[in-house]
């Protein structure tokens, strides 16, 4: 490690060294190593800072710029002393070792290891020694931990997230025979080959130049890493080959051992002080998002933070606790969902623009918070959810529903109500409006969301029921359509056109809200429920096109090689069809993913045939017509007549602009 002098900057004290990634990682506090086994001051992370969040190809370019010598920036570190009771107050977190890519992975346990999403805070309240906070460097530090100590679990993607099997845990590797002196083409090449892989074990693919070398493996090794490696024993190659080997495996050690990590080093701060050059810092890049420096003024402006609650704790609780009730839904939350919210029932606009983010504004949370705030959001998401059916992937945005939510507040304020049950069917029919217009028509395009909500909550303060004729009304003057109708006239959106005239591979969320409405036993984004002989099963529900899509669209020629008894012409016009209308509404079903996993690719009629017990029931469940065979050649009369059917079980379904202007 190379010092410098210490300077002082005020009343901070400032010095400058450059420390190796060795040294550094060693000394972060992480789940499975004791703050004992640290011989330096452990380095930790403060509440202030955000989640982890950076991806595999950031983490594989930081090893590239790493290896390269390139700069990676500056390391920002806050030394404190035991004595210094003003930071102890401020809570200490964990780097994250091995990482999950999702908020709902299955356990935290694995194998003996921990897995991670969100940091964990310590278990020491008093470590009686001095300590380290990272207020800039956080993502790098975890990513050189996961790199050099770790993993990282990715989900795969379509797969039950709180199933364990969905998951791959990857480490990261380097291809030790690509040419490490080699010339990038361009500034954004990387010159070292990183990649994270499924196997912790040293990989040889002669046919594609890739020897792939666990990066974790040069942790615990002192010796040559060269001469300690052991290489597999069908690794041929002339003197070049050895020579990269070589290189590759030299200058990864170098990397880590050698002092080349530019830091900070401050001491005698104050905490207000840390937060304003933690903001100051990281706003000068584009990393550190508005939502994050306003969860950071929280940290230190609420009260109740310094009384012993901790505020990733409280917030990731709380958050955990919606996701928990109404993640089968696909509605999850975070903190910049809740933090939005909390502005928005403080009569604020709900965003991070620049004017929220004084220490004045901050504080008046606290009382939101302190008041009936979560009673507001579980009666407003149950009422989506449980009364209208909806989930996280019907709605565009949950920011749409903070008018139900800042409604749902002042009803519990003013009448005691505890359940959506509470709400006349009348007022329950107004919400559920308002949501089919930020969904069904352009309402959203006028203005973004948050603006869209800024703009009616006047409308909302002191309403004894639902204003959606005030909004209305307010959007007037707008040329779009707000009254969605089955009547073919003027201002009217008629739902025969948002079926056959939408491009719903484009629309997938009003495709979505649509499909939802349809099914009675399932949704878009919802858990399906499976009785089987020996216990529940939970599924995922896929959304399935009938008619399969690729043989839609004749790939390898399938069209062509079915006994369709067409002429050239006839089946030149039916190939054109099937293509152009790959997506059409009338082709979509929605099936639980056992289900559809088995249908596959099967054409209908054959899938219905051979593999269907109860044929009658399917038909009936999915609403489709009476024109059976389902063939390829028919497919025109299966939309024909499909289509009028969904449009009108939709038309008995959604909240009519009529039954609105019946109340």
């Amino acid at each position: 490690m190379t010092n410098t002098p210490h300077s002082f900057v005020g009343n901070v004290n400032l010095s400058h060294s450059t420390i190796s990634v060795r040294e550094l990682i060693s000394r972060l506090a992480e789940p499975d190593k004791p703050v004992t086994d640290v011989d330096s001051p452990p380095i930790v992370i403060p509440s202030l800072q955000r989640e982890f969040c950076w991806n595999q190809e950031k983490i594989e370019a930081l090893f590239d710029s790493l290896l390269r010598g390139l700069p990676i920036g500056t390391l920002l570190l806050w030394n404190v002393e035991q004595e210094d009771s003003d930071a102890d107050t401020e809570a200490k977190y964990q780097f994250i070792r091995h990482y999950a890519n999702r908020s709902n992975f299955p356990t935290e346990e694995v194998d003996e290891r921990t897995v991670c999403y969100h940091g964990r805070k310590t278990a020491n309240t008093d470590w009686g020694c001095n300590y380290t906070f990272t207020l800039d460097g956080q993502q790098r530090l975890t990513s050189f931990l996961i790199g050099l100590r770790g993993s990282y679990y990715t989900h795969r993607k379509n797969k039950y997230t709180r199933n364990l099997r969905s998951y791959h845990r990857k480490f990261l590797c380097l291809n030790l025979l690509n040419d490490p002196h080699r010339e990038p083409e361009d500034a954004q090449e990387y010159v070292f080959e990183f990649d994270f892989r499924k196997t912790d074990t040293i990989e040889y693919h002669p046919d594609d130049d890739q020897l792939w070398y666990p990066v974790r493996h040069a942790w615990n090794t002192e010796q040559p890493l060269y001469e300690a490696t052991d290489l597999p024993e069908d690794v041929h190659g002339d003197e070049h080959v050895q020579t990269n080997i070589e290189a590759n495996l030299t200058r990864l050690q170098e990397a880590i051992d050698a002092p080349q990590i530019p830091c900070e080093k401050i001491s005698d701060m104050r905490n207000e002080d840390a937060l304003e050059l933690f903001i100051r810092r990281n706003k000068g890049g584009k990393q550190l998002s508005n939502s994050d420096i306003a969860f950071s003024l929280i940290t230190v402006y609420w009260n109740k933070f310094g009384e012993g609650e901790d505020p990733k704790d409280v917030f990731e609780s709380n958050a955990a606790n919606l996701s928990d009730q109404f993640g089968t839904h696909s509605f999850g939350f975070g903190k910049g969902f809740l933090i939005r919210s909390l502005f928005y029932l403080d009569d604020e606009r709900p965003s991070f623009e620049q004017n929220n983010l004084i220490p004045s504004k901050i504080e008046s949370l606290e009382d939101v918070w302190d008041s009936n705030f979560f009673e507001a959001l579980e009666v407003a998401f149950s009422l989506v959810s449980d009364e209208f059916g909806l989930t996280g992937k019907c709605v565009g945005s949950k920011t749409s529903l903070l008018p139900i939510i800042y409604y749902c507040k002042e009803r519990i304020e003013d009448d005691d109500f505890t359940s959506y049950s509470d709400f006349s069917d009348a007022d329950q029919r107004k919400m559920e409006y308002w949501v089919q217009l930020t969904v069904l028509t352009n309402l959203l395009d006028i203005d973004p969301p948050t603006t869209v909500a800024h703009k009616i909550r006047p409308l909302l303060t002191d309403a004894s029921e639902f204003p959606i004729h005030a909004i209305l009304e307010h959007y007037s003057d707008e040329v779009i359509p707000l009254k969605i109708s089955p009547r073919d006239k003027d201002g009217h959106l008629l739902i025969d056109r948002l079926v056959k005239e939408t491009d719903h591979s484009e629309a997938t969320t009003l495709r979505n809200y649509l499909l939802t409405k349809l099914y009675d036993d399932r949704g878009v984004g919802t858990d399906y429920l499976i009785e089987t002989d020996d216990k529940n099963e939970v599924s995922a529900i896929d959304i399935d096109h009938f008619f399969p899509a690729s043989k839609l669209r004749n790939n390898e020629s399938y069209l062509d090689n079915q006994e369709l008894e067409l002429d050239e012409d006839e089946l030149k016009a039916v190939k054109t069809f099937c293509k152009e209308n790959v997506n059409r509404f009338g082709n979509y079903t929605l099936l639980p993913q056992g289900v559809n996993q088995s249908k596959g690719q099967r054409d209908p009629e054959k899938w219905l045939t051979k593999h269907v017990d109860d044929i009658e029931s399917v038909v009936g469940t999915h609403n489709l017509p009476e024109t059976r065979p389902y063939s390829y050649n028919r497919y025109k009369d299966f939309l024909a007549a499909r289509e009028p059917k969904l449009i009108e079980e939709l038309e008995s379904r959604l909240v009519l602009y009529e039954d609105i202007e019946a109340i």
